[in-house]
């Protein structure tokens, strides 16, 4: 999950105020997926679901740094093209918000 990489925070600066809760949830994940079935386990870590607020905040700012000038994601787009080893003509984002879908194209 790359909201909890490090490096995209460095990378996407505008996106600071995810960084502790992102890596947070994501270092509990991964300790309840270790833990699974033993003691201590908290199950409800172990639902990739925890990370949805985290989701829903990077597509909320996603969509307002769009709306303001697409140029903002210019840092999001290299990350990501780094992240995911090509550069695609268009990188989709689609989200659905109060039952509709919508998508931001950059």
């Amino acid at each position: 999950m790359f909201l909890a990489d490090p490096e995209f925070y460095r990378a996407c600066p505008t996106y600071l105020f995810l960084r502790d809760l992102a890596i947070s949830m994501y270092a509990k994940h991964v300790e309840a997926i270790h833990k699974r079935n033993q003691p201590g386990w908290d199950p409800h870590y172990d639902d990739p679901k925890v990370f949805l607020p985290v989701l829903g905040s990077f597509v909320k700012h996603t969509h307002q740094l769009a709306e303001l000038d697409l140029a903002h994601l210019k840092p999001l787009r290299a990350y990501l093209v780094k992240y995911l080893g090509y550069d695609p003509d268009t990188i989709v984002l689609y989200y659905r918000f109060q039952g509709e879908e919508h998508e931001i194209m950059f």
